[in-house]
């Protein structure tokens, strides 16, 4: 009985396993069965999922794993050790069939600042098949997690690893998903020259993003095109003028504020006037 005085024993793909093997069913995925008993003039004889007349008599068959049941698949192999001993042994493996992880990610849509992602949405994985487990990570490796994966504030591409036992990171694939935060645009406005008499018109100055709108109060005539205020169907004081606009999908605004004034105040002080110092009284005189 030499060499099988001892329970022989099955290795699949070169690994001896105490417990279940594990594997993994995608496309064109082999296991090869060894029995670890070698003797001159030895048969074997196998059987199990996936074993049939072409496999089941050689030392070491080769397994499509589509053949296999999904879960547990028992195999068995008898071994006759031939004369002088013709010595019998059997060794049984149970090998766990697990799906294949079909993962397929879509790009999130950008956001606007101070917006965020949630990688974890379903739409971002909704086309993949097959059971498994998600996590989330800021590296290729899937060394560095990525927290909170719910709430992604940052631009950038990060990594979603499917796992068909996240315990054991079996059948796994892993997935770039790309998020693009935007940032908000930024203008200025401002009016030069006031605070204005309630005549003619004022035009804007815009600083940063152009071609938004412009809206006030009531008691200003504003062109909401152009920003343009037509003074003198304004009333007096002072109006915030509000300036909306929109760059790679993102909107803001900004304000400034106009004043103008009471008839009164530029009747005391005509528009053209201009003053000239008196050296002997010291005192100002209009010209």
């Amino acid at each position: 009985q030499l060499g099988i005085a001892n329970n022989p024993q099955i290795a699949v793909n070169g690994v001896y396993v105490s417990g279940n093997a594990e594997v993994c069913n995608y496309t064109g995925a082999t296991v090869t069965l060894t029995l670890d008993v070698d003797l001159p003039g030895s048969t074997y004889l196998w059987s199990g999922p996936g074993i049939n007349a072409t496999n089941n008599n050689v030392k070491n068959p080769v397994v499509n794993v589509s053949d296999m049941n999904s879960g547990a698949n028992v195999y068995s192999c008898t071994l006759n050790s031939g004369p002088p001993c013709n010595a019998n042994g059997t060794a049984t493996v149970t090998i766990d069939s697990r799906p294949f992880v079909d993962l397929v990610v879509t790009d999130p849509a950008p956001v606007c600042f101070p917006s965020t992602v949630d990688l974890t949405a379903a739409a971002v994985t909704a086309s993949s098949t097959g059971v498994f487990t998600k996590t989330y990570w800021k590296d290729a490796a899937c060394t560095i997690p990525l927290t909170p994966a719910n709430a992604v504030n940052i631009s950038g591409t990060y990594y979603i690893k499917g796992s068909a036992d996240a315990t054991l990171n079996l059948c796994e694939t892993i997935r770039p998903v790309v998020v693009v935060i935007n940032p908000l645009p930024i203008a200025t406005i401002s009016y030069p020259g006031g605070p204005f008499c309630p005549t003619g018109t004022a035009a804007v100055s815009v600083s940063g993003s152009s071609g938004g709108t412009f809206t006030s109060d009531a008691g200003l005539s504003i062109n909401a095109s152009t920003g343009v205020i037509n003074l003198a169907a304004s009333t007096s004081g002072n109006h915030t003028v509000t300036y909306n606009f929109t760059s790679a999908g993102c909107s803001s605004t900004t304000t400034t504020v106009v004043n103008v004034k009471n008839p009164i105040q530029c009747a005391a002080t005509p528009a053209n006037t201009t003053h000239a110092i008196n050296d002997i009284n010291n005192t100002y005189v209009d010209t």
